[in-house]
């Protein structure tokens, strides 16, 4: 039997969440709070799965790139659960050359640069690339902002490693 479409947990996050606002409408401006707060409440549990299906989706992304542009063995860039430790990508090259990469769906706080608490998370994610011993490292990001913002402002932390924008 065929395995379905990595793209089919997408697709069921935005089913479910339409599926929610459909059956439950917003309440009126003038509800009490706490039916704005149950409101919100079962709608951010739903929302924030979606924090993990852009991160999934980023994963698949950065793993066609990798597939189109580099002599990879097969891996499977969503068997790791997203949040856990280690890197977003651990793999090998075929010549057995060990590759790892970060991914990062981070919209810069303030357009063209980052805010204090996104670059300390962006310094300990490069120094963790630099840390490892891999002969490829990669910093893949979404959005196109913040490459422009890392080239900025942290383009002394990003050399031996490859910033790569998947969008």
């Amino acid at each position: 039997m065929d395995e379905p479409a990595p793209t089919h947990k997408i697709k069921a996050t935005i089913e479910e969440i339409e599926s929610f606002v459909h059956r439950h409408p917003s309440p009126p401006a003038d509800a009490c709070l706490d039916v704005w707060f149950e409101y919100l409440r079962t709608f951010k549990s739903i929302i924030g799965n979606v924090n993990n299906t852009l991160s999934y989706a980023s994963c698949l992304m950065a793993h066609d790139y990798l597939v189109a542009n580099w002599p990879i063995a097969p891996f499977d860039v969503v068997s790791k659960p997203r949040g856990a430790n280690g890197f977003d990508i651990d793999t090998v090259t075929v010549a057995g050359e060990r590759l790892v990469g970060e991914i990062k769906t981070t919209l810069p706080l303030y357009v063209t640069r980052f805010g204090s608490n996104q670059l300390t998370g962006m310094r300990k994610d490069l120094a963790k690339l630099h840390r490892a011993d891999a002969a490829l490292r990669f910093l893949f990001v979404t959005e196109p902002t913040a490459c422009d913002a890392l080239r900025k402002q942290l383009a002394t932390h990003l050399e031996g490693i490859e910033l790569v924008c998947l969008i």
